[in-house]
């Protein structure tokens, strides 16, 4: 019997785009942060929580799509940077022995800076930007073209000012499977009144029609799917590795738009053209000496360029697929 499995829905943070487009920030490769938690905690008897990310923060650039990898090959990349991870996990932890051996035993320890050290899948920022670079080398990156089209149109801020705007992409990840073996693997990329049997026989209809956009290879019969964030959680248990059973292969990736959403890609273009021609785009959102309401200005006329010549009302339908059967 067939079931339709939900794996991913549009709080992946790498299917969309960072704050500003336009910059690409280093990531901050240090643990420069853990003396400063480790004097609170010993002499102040404070911890920040987990949850604010206390030790290390990855200020990278996103890229806008998925990275698909043979489970078996994703496993074997991510093992070895596990061992050198380890290093530091056991440097740390000799480091605490010696100078809070008792504070170790307590509660607040072991809800905290234990549950760092034990949970995190790579504790090591340096050891995780390289394991992730390796991953994305080595894996197929399936890139949403429209994330970039849409970024403008699909700003929180213009939200905000207008209910005319509205979050455009809302993508969720889900595959078809039959006696727990995936027949269909789809990101669905503005879903809204989601229908997931309508979106799976519009794939069985529309197959010969897409566009192949790439090429996926399995040979042990798993696979993985991941973002260039994937490591970085706000909890430590909060990282996920799905594993996805399927048949070996060689597969395409296909691409379908409809009509409506063809069109309002069209439209999405136009409205950052004219943006940026009378000087309204974010680019020029630097801000004016003489007046505290300058970038206020602009916002609100994109809002109303938008609202009187660019409106989208019907989102129509965008999904990237591989048929394994």
């Amino acid at each position: 019997m067939k079931e339709i499995k939900y794996l991913e829905s549009s709080c992946n943070c790498c299917l969309t785009r960072p704050v500003d487009k336009y910059e690409t920030k280093a990531p901050n490769q240090d643990f420069k942060n853990f003396d400063e938690v480790l004097y609170k905690f010993k002499k102040l008897n404070e911890y920040t929580d987990v949850r604010i990310r206390p030790w290390f923060k990855d200020e990278s650039k996103a890229n806008p799509g998925i990275y698909l990898s043979d489970y078996s090959k994703y496993s074997e990349i991510l093992k070895n940077y596990k061992i050198e991870d380890n290093k530091l996990r056991k440097e740390l932890m000799e480091r605490l022995q010696k100078e809070i051996p008792i504070l170790m035993q307590s509660k607040k320890f072991k809800k905290t800076i234990g549950y760092e050290l034990e949970n995190r899948m790579l504790l090591d920022p340096k050891v995780m930007m390289s394991a992730r670079d390796e991953l994305e080398k080595k894996s197929t990156f399936v890139y949403f073209t429209e994330i970039d089209d849409f970024w403008e149109i699909n700003n929180q801020l213009y939200r905000q000012c207008h209910p005319d705007f509205r979050h455009f992409f809302e993508i969720k990840i889900f595959a078809e499977t039959k006696n727990n073996n995936v027949n269909k693997f789809i990101v669905s990329l503005c879903s809204e009144n989601f229908d997931d049997q309508k979106i799976i026989r519009d794939i069985e209809k529309i197959n010969d029609e897409a566009t192949v956009v790439g090429e996926f290879s399995v040979k042990n019969n798993e696979i993985t799917f991941f973002d260039n964030h994937h490591f970085y959680t706000n909890d430590p248990k909060d990282y996920k590795e799905p594993i996805l059973t399927c048949d070996n292969g060689n597969f395409k990736i296909k691409r379908y738009a409809d009509k409506q959403f063809e069109e309002n890609t069209i439209k999405a273009k136009k409205f950052d053209e004219k943006s940026k021609k009378i000087k309204i785009s974010r680019e020029y959102w630097s801000g004016d000496p003489e007046s505290e309401y300058y970038i206020e200005d602009l916002m609100h006329k994109r809002v109303h360029l938008y609202a009187s010549e660019f409106h989208i009302k019907n989102k129509g339908d965008c999904f990237y697929f591989i048929d394994f059967k």
